[in-house]
């Protein structure tokens, strides 16, 4: 009975060592799932007002359905980026391109794994990249982008430093983040603590020219909508989106953004010109890191310098009524260019959305235009990406997204035009209901589909960032896959030899036994 109960023992606490190895196990059935499902429908023909790249018609011998890290040469600098083609890429079918740009500190694989635009890319079909930030002059291997305001030099706000002094120590806010001061491409990077210059929260790169770079060389490469293209992001990278719409070359040619979290620095809030811009901006009540609004209380949220919100950190935020206000206005002024943006009304005034209500989520227009909705939630900075504990959130976001960028085209002069027939192929997943994992796979375990699906992406991208660490993770892996093999096996045997103690001892004690729907009597 003693060796019976041992063995009973390790049967139990053998699944609590196999779990976190078992992942592996898990991430990878994932993938093979994914893959045996295949798309969840053909796509069907392009557009009618379709406008073919140069790289229609060229073949394309890139891996489609999954995510894959690549590098461009930006001015002599090597920058990064993840890319996604759609299951089934045709050379020939002009594809819509959105670049989804992550936020401070964070990377293009986990922007990807937490955005879930590649839930709905296979299906509208479209094509994702997810721009990385530069980080390898920061010693934290943090990226950021380089946008306005972000590598200000100035002794206050008024000065053109968007950030504030503590009014508790007097030392700028920067301070409390010394990550964001390390940056050594900026002459003033590493300042001591009485330096006025600490302002700065990016790499001093042409990320501007980055954007406009990596457009062009996938338009070369793939057969891209060039009428049909979208910018997507979060805090930063929200910011940056705004950034790459607001003035040429790109203002020609985004059909519209979406910024989650985001808003310009104090003092840097500029309409897109000479192009008006549609704009959906998601804002989160309860954000004390780029706060939409004034808060009524002295803590972060309230009004700074230049009429700005403070943020964590010290840095100072144009209030998000000005944000649409002015990419408005840009609607209003182009109409008096004779750019007949102004008559420009798609159909519906907001976006419909099952999320409508939950948590007080809610879209509506700003200054009457159907172009710049707002949305709306009780929720905090980094809530509209999605997590495991509120992916189908996640992906009705995504989705939003989506579904409003593809109202818009734009013609060959610039001018802005309602998308015909693309809202028709629009993904649009099953509403939440009671159960908010009553979604689709892909909303359900979105995350974890795209820990399988971005996995060679990410392995590639710590290689490159954190290249020690990177080998480690990657040696790890492989053992940890062999030992969570071998562990399941142990399990397996356990599991038999408990089975074969037990019935062994009840034999001994005169007991009946059922064994497999079969009695056994002594």
């Amino acid at each position: 009975m003693a060796s019976a109960s041992r063995v009973l023992l390790f049967c139990l606490l053998s699944p609590l060592l196999a779990l976190p190895l078992c992942g592996y196990v898990f991430v990878l059935a994932a993938a093979i799932a994914h893959k045996l499902h295949g798309p969840r429908q053909p796509a069907g023909p392009p557009p009618a007002d379709a406008q073919r790249s140069p790289g229609c018609g060229q073949p394309s011998h890139e891996r489609t359905g999954q995510a894959v890290y690549r590098t461009l040469d930006v001015g002599g600098v090597e920058r990064e980026y993840l890319l996604w083609l759609p299951e089934g890429y045709d050379p020939e079918r002009p594809y819509p391109l959105l670049l989804s740009l992550h936020g401070a500190t964070n990377s293009p694989v986990l922007m990807a794994m937490q955005d879930q635009l590649h839930c709905l890319a296979d299906t509208a079909p479209f094509i994702v990249a997810w721009p990385a930030g530069y980080y390898r002059d920061n010693p934290y291997r943090y990226s950021s982008w380089n946008v306005p305001g972000a590598t200000a030099r100035g002794d206050s706000a008024e000065d053109g430093a968007p950030c504030i002094r503590n009014p508790l120590t007097g030392e700028w806010g920067s301070v409390d983040h010394p990550e964001f001061v390390s940056y050594d491409s900026c002459e003033y990077g590493g300042g001591g603590a009485s330096d006025p210059t600490r302002c700065f929260s990016a790499a001093c790169v042409d990320d501007f020219g980055f954007g406009a770079a990596l457009v062009e060389a996938l338009e070369q490469e793939f057969c891209v909508d060039v009428g049909r293209l979208s910018l997507h992001g979060h805090s930063m990278g929200g910011l940056m989106a705004l950034t790459l719409a607001s003035a040429p070359p790109l203002n020609a040619r985004v059909r519209a953004v979406v910024a989650h979290a985001a808003a310009p620095f104090a003092g840097y809030n500029s309409p897109p010109s000479p192009h008006a811009v549609p704009l959906l901006k998601h804002d989160a009540r309860e954000d004390w890191v780029v706060p939409p609004y004034a808060a009524a209380s002295m803590t972060p949220g309230q009004l700074g310098p230049l009429n700005g919100t403070v943020g964590e950190g010290g840095w100072l935020y144009t209030r998000s009524v000005e944000v649409t206000a002015a990419w408005a206005s840009a609607f209003d002024s182009a109409a008096e260019q004779g750019g007949g943006a102004a008559d420009l009304r798609p159909a519906g005034s907001g976006v419909a959305s099952a999320l409508d209500g939950y948590r007080g989520f809610g879209c509506e227009m700003r200054e009457g235009r159907a172009e710049v909705l707002t949305c709306e939630g009780s929720w905090t900075h980094s809530f509209a990406l999605a997590t495991p504990l509120n992916a189908p959130a996640g992906i009705e976001l995504a989705s939003i997204a989506y579904d409003f960028v593809s109202r818009f085209v734009r013609a060959a002069d610039g001018s802005l035009a309602a998308a015909a027939g693309e809202e028709d192929a629009s993904p649009s997943p099953p509403p939440l209901g009671a159960s908010r994992l009553s979604l689709d796979a892909c909303a359900s375990f979105g995350p974890y589909r795209a820990a399988a699906m971005l996995a060679p992406g990410l392995l590639a991208e710590l290689a490159r960032r954190y290249p020690p660490a990177g080998a480690a993770l990657i040696v790890g892996i492989v053992i940890g896959g062999v030992e969570c093999v071998l562990l399941c096996l142990l399990l397996g045997a356990s599991a038999i030899a408990a089975v074969r103690a037990l019935a062994k001892s009840h034999t001994r004690s005169h007991l009946p036994v059922r064994l497999f729907g079969h009695a056994s009597l002594t």
